[in-house]
């Protein structure tokens, strides 16, 4: 459960720079004035996202190796800041705000460029082949990523680099799916794009691209069963599911590109130096950026559950895939790199990579009085936490998650009833609460907060000491958010 953000078009009457001009001026260190030119550069999401050290580094690099002469203006979550509000393909509407002009730079991931007239990119997308972070690497430093972003011209982009944000898995949020027909008849959401779609539909599921509270809901009501993700944006479901960790779809890559336009009215100095900005920041990207292990394991720690389909069903998995292969090698580029990544795969000791290990979904800590019979009442009263983003960072929550849940909350009981009341957010979130054999579950009576109407949004025991209530052994709703540190009763 995470309150929704509500942000204002901040276009409106704005002054801003007009693009590519200077924008300001600076003193040289001759006392002289050097003109200052500034670029916008478009992310999808909000800061906080997998990519914003990449982002950030990037712009850094940019104003460092132009002494300040050439800066980055990062506009985040550019389709909510830009357009107002979140539509039904944000990928594809930030890009063409690259494609017109009207920004200048963007982070825009691959997937989506087999929308906007650009098949270069597709090689990433086909099913099962890039299935390791280190073949990621050897893909993006190889001449295949080369061949890969000049095919961008014809969307009307310069492509100056590739960078890696994680691999993607299957996550169900009722039930794993780990054969064929787990698959069949489901509805899946995924990011819009022909080749992942392609994927979906040709394992018999349905995919669907929905955001914030339709997202929630449908997740709620049953209405979509899993989602195409990765670990280290788990932090945007709805809720915690389980991943299927060793069935990778394909990476997600994202593409640092420059409006063709704007780009050539650059000097040639500036130009270089975007292009070595770029290429620095691939390196910074592959050497900082946590494993999938790593954030598997934090997943877990955030009440995830992860497991594995057999080698037999993962086999079968690929099988089923071929006539994705078949569409995708119908145009000629996209099929010879295909080829040169299946060789690149090939020479590789371990094609697949460490693998995390399973959990199940948990959190919390054990009662004070293991021997005890369970409680059939729940103490109502008021109680009360203070969550701080650091705190949550700390105790191995993602930063995405981490920033939308803090604050001082106050949750009340009353009468069979509980409302969540979060300081400084106009939304509650309240709804029935029930107790059977020792363990609470809250459910939502409206939809609100992101969820759907009768959504279960927490499930736990708990322990009542010296006035501080400690929810534990969570099995909905993320750990941290809930237990993992007592909530103090007021009244």
């Amino acid at each position: 459960m995470r309150p929704q953000s509500v942000v204002s078009n901040v276009l409106a009457g704005a002054a801003l720079c007009v693009v590519m001009a200077a924008c300001g001026s600076r003193s040289d260190k001759s006392g002289g004035d050097a003109a200052l030119t500034t670029l916008r550069m478009a992310t999808i999401e909000d800061k906080g996202a997998p990519f914003t050290e990449n982002v950030e580094e990037f712009a850094r690099q940019v104003e460092d190796l132009s002494g300040g002469k050439l800066r980055v203006k990062i506009v985040w979550g550019a389709e909510v800041a830009l357009l107002g509000a979140p539509g039904p393909r944000p990928e594809q509407d930030v890009a063409a705000l690259i494609q017109k002009g009207e920004l200048d730079l963007g982070l825009i991931p691959a997937r989506a460029w087999d929308e906007l007239g650009a098949r270069s990119l597709q090689a990433l997308q086909a099913p099962f082949l890039v299935s390791s972070e280190e073949l990621v690497e050897d893909v993006l430093q190889s001449e295949v990523a080369d061949e890969m972003l000049t095919g961008l011209d014809t969307a009307g982009v310069v492509g100056l680099t590739l960078l890696p944000e994680g691999l993607r898995h299957p996550v169900g949020f009722e039930r794993p799916f780990l054969t064929v027909d787990d698959f069949a008849g489901a509805k899946i959401r995924a990011p819009l794009s022909k080749a992942s779609y392609r994927l979906v539909q040709t394992l018999a599921a349905t995919p669907v691209d929905v955001c914030c509270d339709d997202f929630g809901q449908a997740v709620a009501t049953g209405a979509i069963a899993g989602a195409e993700s990765a670990f280290n944006v788990a932090g945007y479901l709805p809720q915690p599911g389980t991943f299927t960790a060793n069935i990778t779809f394909f990476p997600k890559v994202d593409a640092v590109v420059a409006n063709k336009t704007n780009f050539g009215r650059l000097s040639d100095e500036h130009r270089q130096i975007l292009r070595e900005a770029a290429a620095n920041t691939l390196l910074f990207a592959i050497r900082n950026g946590p494993s999938d292990a790593d954030s598997a394991a934090l997943y877990c720690r955030n009440g995830g559950s992860i497991a594995f389909a057999s080698e037999a069903d993962v086999a079968a998995l690929e099988q089923a895939a071929r006539p994705v292969y078949r569409a995708l090698e119908a145009d000629a580029q996209t099929k010879e790199l295909i080829g040169q990544i299946r060789q690149m795969k090939q020479k590789l000791s371990d094609a697949r990579g460490p693998l995390p290990e399973a959990c199940a979904a948990r959190g919390g800590v054990p009662p004070t009085s293991a021997g005890s019979e369970p409680s059939t009442e729940f103490p109502e009263g008021v109680y009360r936490a203070i969550r701080t983003p650091e705190y949550l960072i700390e105790k191995g929550m993602d930063p995405i998650t981490a920033h939308d849940i803090a604050g001082l909350v106050t949750l009340t009981f009353d009468d069979g009833r509980w409302r969540a009341h979060t300081r400084g957010i106009a939304e509650d979130c309240g709804g029935p609460y029930s107790v059977e054999a020792g363990r609470i579950s809250l459910n939502l009576d409206a939809p609100q907060c992101g969820e759907g109407a009768g959504a279960l949004v927490m499930s736990a025991r708990w322990t009542l000491e010296a006035g501080e209530l400690l929810f534990f052994d969570i099995r909905r709703g993320r750990p941290f958010e809930w237990g993992g540190k007592p909530w103090t009763k007021i009244d």
